[in-house]
């Protein structure tokens, strides 16, 4: 069973710095594996890292986990491509503005109890303090497996962490359990235990304000064109 918890990064000038370069060159390596995929029709990662790695570690200066990194993401990129391509879907090379960097467990170390990461850049490692959410603390003493580094549109850094758990067993049973799904709670069975949230009833009735305001705004806008479009002199004109 995984979960994946987002934490906020709060790196430094420098830093950051460091950061958007790596990304902007394994962005270049995603694209530029992708490219010759695409160009040669190949989507099997052994003969893509033959054919780009070295090349890739000279031009880009990233470290060998990350070269490998941006070509495991782009040959997956590949092969969704050709399955699409499969179905009769129309399909074009894929490319990235700004690719997450993928790390595992050579790349970056996280300390939960002090709230620090280490993570690997085009230069060295960095450590960067990170927040994290309470609702996220319950997932904390779960193994942590891979992570993407990315970055937001308002400049903020996150490191997307997956947190895997063994699968709980369960028994099978000939019992069956009555759902209700009701107004007042999400969901009620007939032993009388309650589901979800009471915050999500908060959300719905906002979603629906939202929605019934939008509906009216758009009547009384349509409206007000079609009393214009009709008694507007130039209408009247034209008619005539």
């Amino acid at each position: 069973m995984q979960r994946t918890i987002r934490i906020q990064l709060q790196p430094d000038i420098e830093t950051a710095k460091a950061l958007s370069q790596t990304i902007e060159q394994y962005t270049w390596s995603f694209n530029a594996v992708c490219k010759h995929g695409w160009e040669h029709d190949l989507a099997n990662g052994v003969e893509l890292h033959k054919a780009t790695y070295y090349d890739h570690r000279a031009v880009t200066g990233l470290a060998s986990q990350l070269v490998c990194a941006a070509r495991v993401k782009a040959t997956e990129a590949l092969k969704s491509a050709r399955s699409l391509k499969k179905k009769g879907k129309t399909v074009s090379c894929p490319t990235s503005k700004c690719c997450p960097i993928r790390y595992d467990a050579r790349s970056y170390t996280v300390w939960f109890d002090r709230c620090e990461v280490s993570i690997l850049s085009i230069n060295r490692r960095v450590k960067l303090p990170f927040e994290i959410a309470q609702y996220y603390r319950q997932y904390l003493n779960w193994k942590n497996t891979s992570a993407d580094l990315l970055k937001d549109r308002r400049g903020r850094w996150w490191l997307h962490i997956v947190m895997e758990i063994e699968t709980p067993e369960t028994m099978a049973t000939d019992e069956v359990v009555g759902v209700d799904l009701g107004i007042a709670s999400p969901a009620v069975d007939s032993k009388g235990s309650k589901y979800g949230s009471d915050h999500w009833k908060e959300i719905e009735d906002r979603t629906f304000e939202l929605r019934r305001r939008l509906q009216f705004y758009w009547h009384e806008k349509r409206q007000t064109t079609l009393e214009k479009a009709v008694w507007s002199p130039e209408t009247f004109q034209k008619r005539l």
